[in-house]
């Protein structure tokens, strides 16, 4: 037998070894391969390297969370590293002298914190509640936009899916091909399938009458899990809290999983298949707004984006001024930007001011905005990018907080006087505000 049958007789033993399930990766290797190849040869390094680096930053995220317990019985008083090796000296005695194995104790540990990072603690959690009081008013100016029923082929649907798909760049695909493709677009608009509005302060249904402040635009951006009215309420909250009515950017929710699904592509670009609703609105709203900004009278633009909100603020303004010297100068000179639980992967500096706002006991802002400086290069996404941050924005972390909630654990905290360094509560809270005098 010559070495070219030995050797094919050896291939042939190795696929018909393989488990059954390796057939679908392997089929698909063989179909996209050639292509990927062709188009970006680093394609799938980039990935599987995004893909690695982020379950390592995802366990970085969860033990940092997990940190915040010694901070906040420690009252905050601590730095940041004595609380990471506080917490496993902790952890470590659990283990000793509990005699519980350290698969147990970590865990429910972990769990724990993160529910508390995004629910809050159970005193804040009251606060949540009492708070929701001062702001049923609201609910009154404000009523669930009805959504059109889409089909999850809705955005593509009238183009001749199958048609498009076979014909294509002019290169033959097969039917794997095809199938995955349907499989990718289905996905993609069903974590788009609502669509995003945009709705000016000055509609009455924002309950928003009053504008003394004529020479400043207000934007909202909210996050995941938020529908129309809780948007509108949140919105009703900054007015209330600032005196400037809110122009709401909705970014619409289309169910937790999918929304978190929507985190992923935004952050790390997998399952990223082009530009999303949310960001191409914001980006056209921001140009029109920035643009017509001097014929208004406008002397100052506001953006007040919140968890996944901050993603897509993240991205927009990453791509607005590239390729628009006349947009790059006016956001250096009209906007600024609020980020509250910051989540996303590149916040750049080309704005007139930047600042975060993040409890330390969020576990959404250890994605992004509390993530340690010293491991964010490791976090890549598609593009090969690392996580970033820039130290232009100032920092403003409550170290004893927790909570991700923006009305019950950021703005109604801001009332209570924390924050109080932000420029949000030294210089626009209104001064009337009882709770503010009270800090005083």
């Amino acid at each position: 037998m010559g070495i070219e049958a030995k050797l094919l007789d050896r291939v042939v033993a190795c696929v018909t070894s393989l488990h059954p399930a390796w057939i679908v990766p392997v089929f698909i290797v063989a179909a996209y391969g050639p292509w990927i190849v062709k188009k970006d040869p680093w394609w799938i390094a980039k990935r599987v390297i995004s893909i690695v680096t982020s379950v390592v930053s995802m366990g970085v995220v969860l033990v940092g969370i997990t940190t915040q317990f010694t901070m906040s019985m420690t009252l905050g008083i601590i730095p940041a590293w004595i609380a990471w090796i506080a917490t496993a000296g902790i952890i470590t005695a659990l283990h000793q002298f509990l005699s519980m194995p350290m698969w147990y104790i970590l865990p429910f540990l972990v769990l724990c914190c993160a529910g508390c990072g995004v629910a809050g603690t159970p005193h804040s959690i009251v606060i949540s509640v009492l708070s929701q009081t001062n702001t049923k008013i609201a609910a009154e100016h404000t009523t669930e936009p009805k959504m059109e029923k889409m089909s999850p082929l809705h955005s593509r649907k009238k183009e001749g899916r199958l048609s498009k798909l076979s014909t294509q760049t002019g290169r033959c695909k097969t039917c794997i091909q095809i199938l995955i493709e349907m499989f990718r677009d289905n996905l993609w608009n069903m974590m788009y399938a609502k669509k995003s509005k945009y709705y000016k302060a000055s509609d009455p249904k924002m309950g928003m009458p009053d504008n003394k402040f004529p020479k400043e635009l207000w934007m909202h951006v909210n996050g995941i899990g938020t529908n129309g009215a809780d948007a509108k309420m949140n919105c009703r909250e900054i007015y209330e809290m600032f005196g400037r009515p809110v122009d709401l950017l909705h970014n619409p929710t289309d169910g937790m999983l999918l929304d978190l699904l929507e985190c992923i592509a935004g952050k790390t670009g997998l399952m990223h298949f082009g530009v999303i609703e949310p960001r191409k609105l914001l980006m056209e709203k921001l140009a029109e707004n920035l643009k017509g900004a001097k014929a208004k009278g406008i002397t100052k633009i506001v953006l007040i984006a919140h968890s996944q909100g901050t993603i897509i603020t993240g991205n927009a303004i990453s791509n607005l001024g590239e390729n628009d010297k006349e947009l790059a100068e006016l956001m250096k000179e009209l906007l600024e930007v609020y980020i509250f639980a910051g989540c996303a992967h590149h916040m750049p500096d080309n704005v007139k001011h930047l600042e975060y706002l993040s409890n330390r006991g969020d576990v959404v802002a250890w994605l992004g905005h509390l993530f340690p400086k010293l491991l964010a290069p490791i976090w890549r996404n598609t593009w090969g990018k690392p996580l970033f941050f820039c130290d232009e924005g100032v920092s403003h972390i409550e170290p004893t907080l927790w909570g991700h909630s923006l009305a019950p654990h950021y703005l109604q905290q801001m009332k209570n006087g924390k924050f109080a360094k932000s420029k949000l509560a030294s210089e626009y809270m209104l001064l009337d505000n009882a709770q503010k005098k009270k800090g005083e």
